[in-house]
């Protein structure tokens, strides 16, 4: 079957280090020069997507569409948009056979775009004569003025097989159940659900909060009760500031410091050398 893998730092294109660019590859390890082309692209070509994350969900979403391909004998380059629809119909009523759940509608749609993107790269490079990802014009009803579309704007033409669906709000929990949530955590992990939820980091950014971002200066309440915190480990790579409150700085400081001494006297290590990642 297919494989899905990604580049470590050891691959070094046009003389600079890439890691985390996926590749596909068959069942006899040999690269499908199709969809690594394309790939390739998406990650050292196209100025547009240049954080790894990206690189991994067009990777996955290509990967997938492969492995249905080649489930089923049918070549990359000749399919219909019957094919196509089928695939959609898969994600639509049967759960995802990695995570064992439904697909949510926006990643459906999310991968349908995706595969479209590659067929449209390779249709424009006259490696095909057609796409199987078909478009629909959309137009404004007669005297409706609220959507008008121009000729350059690419919501005019979305694909066919995209399924509708509602963005849903997120639902914050209340006080209480906040700190239920906390009494079950460690002093470690409750300190990181505190940065997401006082100061409103992802996941991926609090994973990757850097002591670097943190203050060096002491600093009182009075005179800043919240500091500026940049982060750099963030979706798409953009550089962001958050305010967290003053206390969960002192407090992460002070955890830090503390759990890093009880880790170098056990492996005898200078207990200077502190780590460059807060968690």
């Amino acid at each position: 079957m297919t494989e899905l893998l990604f580049s470590t730092d050891a691959f070094c294109p046009m003389g600079h280090r890439v890691a985390g660019v996926p590749m596909l590859i068959d069942a006899e390890m040999r690269l499908i020069e199709p969809a690594c082309a394309w790939l390739l692209h998406i990650a050292l070509i196209r100025g547009r997507t240049r954080s790894p994350q990206t690189w991994r969900t067009y990777g996955e979403a290509l990967h997938d569409w492969w492995q249905t391909l080649e489930a089923n004998g049918w070549a990359w380059d000749q399919v219909t948009s019957d094919v196509a629809a089928a695939w959609r119909n898969r994600m639509l009523f049967e759960p995802s056979s990695v995570t064992g759940r439904p697909y949510a509608r926006s990643t459906i749609n999310l991968r349908l775009l995706a595969v479209s993107q590659f067929y449209r790269w390779q249709l424009a490079r006259g490696r095909i004569d057609r796409s199987p990802f078909l478009t629909v014009e959309l137009t404004a009803p007669a005297g409706d003025r609220r959507r008008q579309f121009s000729s350059t704007q690419s919501n005019r033409h979305p694909l066919e097989l995209t399924v509708r669906h509602k963005t849903a709000l997120p639902q914050p929990l209340i006080g209480r159940e906040v700190q239920l949530v906390f009494a079950k955590l460690g002093i470690r992990d409750r300190l990181m659900a505190e940065w997401a939820i006082l100061a409103g980091l992802r996941r991926m950014e609090v994973a990757g909060l850097s002591l670097r971002a943190l203050p060096t200066g002491h600093t009182t309440f009075e005179e800043a009760p919240m500091m500026p915190v940049k982060l750099t480990t963030t979706k798409g790579d953009r550089v962001r500031t958050v305010y967290p409150p003053l206390s969960l700085v002192d407090a992460l400081m002070f955890g830090k410091s503390v759990r890093w001494r009880h880790v170098a006297l056990a492996d005898e290590m200078p207990a200077t050398k502190s780590p460059a990642m807060s968690f």
